[in-house]
């Protein structure tokens, strides 16, 4: 399952073909600021700790839900939705259920 937003995909991880080396099962939020030209994994444990050298690596806490128990993506979170301009895009994910092969969410826009 991919969604669109304003400047994020959401997808439903499930540790299968390429992905089966990754933990576990989870949502997945890639964030697209279009103008600072950047593209990263939106962490749920709000840590951004893959975009620095010195701690780059994946850990439980980084998927939706994940060990940080994280079930929201909205401008008040962290991470947030914000651009890096500070830009709310009005697209929040709330209510993220426990990962499935079939992912559960609730989104307003």
């Amino acid at each position: 399952m991919v969604i669109v937003q304003a400047r994020s995909i959401s997808r439903n991880h499930e540790p299968i073909g390429f992905d089966q080396s990754l933990p576990g099962s989870a949502l997945l939020d890639d964030n697209h600021d279009e103008w600072y030209h950047k593209v990263g994994l939106m962490q749920a444990d709000g840590l951004d700790q893959l975009a620095k050298v010195s701690a780059g690596h994946r850990h439980s806490g980084d998927p939706f839900r994940g060990h940080t128990e994280n079930k929201a993506f909205t401008c008040e979170s962290n991470p947030s939705t914000r651009s890096y301009a500070g830009y709310d895009p009005k697209v929040p994910i709330a209510n993220i259920f426990s990962p499935t092969p079939t992912m559960t969410m609730n989104i307003a826009a």
